[in-house]
């Protein structure tokens, strides 16, 4: 995983009503 996808990852979790399910 580079840098750029473990911070989407830690926004996804924070995000999660924001933006749903599209990994």
């Amino acid at each position: 995983m580079t840098k750029i996808q473990l911070k989407l990852a830690a926004r996804f979790k924070k995000n999660k009503k924001t933006y749903p399910e599209r990994a």
